[in-house]
């Protein structure tokens, strides 16, 4: 992607992180749960333990698939809500960055993506790469606010950042990345 584009599709992440922010009640600096703005985009909330009729197989199943491959997934329901279901063995961290994901999902509108049954029964999952980037930078930015972030860089405090707001390392040197500050916060020693 041209330095150009990137440069846009950030401001446009940053600029929709704001808004969902503001909705959620919460000021520029301060953590924010998404668990807050889920009634709002009618996402119900739920660990896979939760799911009810889900056979002892399938939770199974889905329980044996670590939480690198799948943290979580919505299910479009009837009365209009998306069912988020979580990775019961997720860090709390990730949960969060999971939920906010979807938070983003849903306020942008995108799709719920779809299985699809290939040749020989294989079962996969349709992933558009657009909406899933969308979504996770989104979600980044409203989790980890670009003044805060570069703040805690500029202070050598960024370590303290996954703390303070109640997401990974990984999220937090995403965003690091992404404002382009890697190399500062690499020269403070903080990696």
């Amino acid at each position: 992607m041209p330095s150009r584009d990137l440069k846009a599709f950030l401001r446009h992440a940053e600029d929709h992180a704001a808004e969902l922010r503001r909705r959620a009640g919460v000021g520029q600096e301060e953590p924010l749960d998404p668990r807050r703005l889920a009634p709002e985009l009618k996402l119900k909330l739920a660990s896979l333990g939760e799911i009810k009729g889900l056979s002892a197989e399938d939770r199974a199943l889905l329980s044996g698939v670590g939480p690198e491959v799948w943290s979580g997934a919505g299910i479009p329901l009837p009365n209009g809500y998306t069912l988020v279901i979580l990775h019961p063995d997720q860090t709390p961290g990730r949960a969060i960055a999971t939920i906010m994901e979807e938070v983003c999902h849903a306020y942008y509108g995108h799709a719920p993506s779809q299985l699809i049954t290939l040749p020989g029964g294989i079962v996969k999952r349709e992933y558009n790469a657009d909406s899933e980037a969308e979504a996770y930078w989104t979600g980044a930015a409203a989790l980890l606010p670009a003044k805060v972030v570069a703040r805690a860089v500029w202070r050598g405090t960024a370590g303290d950042l996954s703390t303070r707001y109640g997401v990974s390392r990984e999220l937090v040197e995403f965003r690091i990345k992404t404002l382009m500050l890697w190399r500062e916060y690499r020269r403070e020693g903080a990696a």
